[in-house]
């Protein structure tokens, strides 16, 4: 059996076959966050009569996933990321322990002897260190349901679900919530890539910081809201072109820095690798993630690539087809890559 999963920070995806339905495919999907609760009995009775499942653990009750978005009226406090500033908690015992539970929920049980899970990783633009820790646990978490795991870059995936129409060639980013993640192919072939350590979160703090979005404690402190300052960016109908108030110009000059930053990497990345991308009239640009859905962010893009072209380089820039999950889709592509090429540990 093969599957994937996308280790994301903001969202936790896997894919793989409905073992009832092997035509069908199942896509699981948890928030990559938990929220903590007063350990009293009238938040126990809260939470049971909600049917909230619930964790103990040092004096609080912690409701993981998707669940802790159900208690936000009595946790009172912002969610905790699983994955803070990208990185896997190397102190925080039951953030480690919840990662664990939530490997062993999404991805199938195995019924016999192999298996291959790809997986993405958090923890782009922040150095080897960071990343070769965060995929030595997650790899660790994958073997422990008994496949074998193989580590794929998040725009590599991307390009091999939403990349089709080129030929797997061009330039695909995701933007992600610590990080923005982007290469450079040819035929599949990886020319070159890199990322930016800075994400939706980013944006939604700087949000938050700026406009007074936060929370209250039962003591009366106050924290950053960048979960409500990120539904609004979301659900807002912002237009990065168009911007209506002062929040929404805000978010557009802070998605104006991410793009410059991009635009002249990427057009320096196609200056120098493969000539084989130069005769094409327009280097295709894919964008994914949940970032990439905000309205106008393709001409944006595609002006600041503008600004940067090298001779007569063009761009074409579009939103991948569900973007949301291009990642998880891609990195199952692969594990059925691996599959049917007979790798070990990839049998059915």
């Amino acid at each position: 059996m093969n599957c994937s999963i996308d280790y994301g920070s903001s969202v936790l995806r896997s894919l793989f076959r409905n073992p009832a339905s092997p035509s069908r495919l199942c896509l699981s999907t948890s928030r990559s966050e938990y929220a903590v609760v007063p350990d009293t009995d009238s938040h126990r009775r809260a939470l049971s009569s909600e049917g909230v499942p619930f964790a103990v653990c040092e004096g609080s009750l912690l409701v993981i996933g998707n669940d802790a978005s159900r208690v936000r009226w009595i946790s009172r406090l912002p969610a905790s990321p699983l994955f803070a500033d990208g990185r896997i908690p190397q102190t925080d015992a039951p953030a480690r322990q919840m990662l664990y539970e939530l490997t062993q929920a999404m991805l199938p049980e195995l019924k016999c002897a192999g298996g291959v899970c790809v997986l993405t990783i958090p923890g782009a633009g922040q150095g080897e260190s960071v990343t070769g820790l965060n995929a030595e646990f997650l790899t660790r978490l994958v073997r422990m349901r008994g496949y074998t795991p193989l580590v794929l870059g998040s725009a590599e995936a991307a390009m091999l679900s939403a990349g089709v129409d080129s030929r797997f060639t061009g330039v695909s980013v995701v933007i992600g919530a610590e990080s923005v993640s982007w290469c450079v192919a040819r035929r599949g072939l990886l020319l070159a890539t890199d990322a930016i350590s800075a994400g939706t979160r980013w944006m939604d703090l700087e949000i938050a910081r700026a406009f007074g979005v936060q929370v209250w404690d039962a003591s009366g402190r106050a924290y950053l809201d960048a979960e409500r300052a990120g539904e609004w960016r979301r659900e807002s109908g912002v237009d990065l072109r168009q911007p209506r108030d002062e929040q929404e110009s805000l978010l557009s000059r802070l998605y104006a820095v991410l793009v410059q930053k991009l635009a002249e990497a990427i057009t320096v990345a196609v200056g120098s690798v493969d000539p084989g991308l130069r005769p094409l009239e327009a280097v295709p640009v894919v964008l994914a993630g949940g970032g990439s859905l905000t309205a106008g962010l393709v001409d944006v893009m595609q002006a600041s690539l503008r600004e940067h072209e090298a001779g007569h380089q063009r761009y074409a820039v579009r939103v991948a087809v569900n973007a949301e999950t291009a990642v998880v889709r891609g990195a199952y592509v692969y594990s059925e890559l691996e599959l049917a090429a007979g790798r070990p540990g990839a049998a059915a």
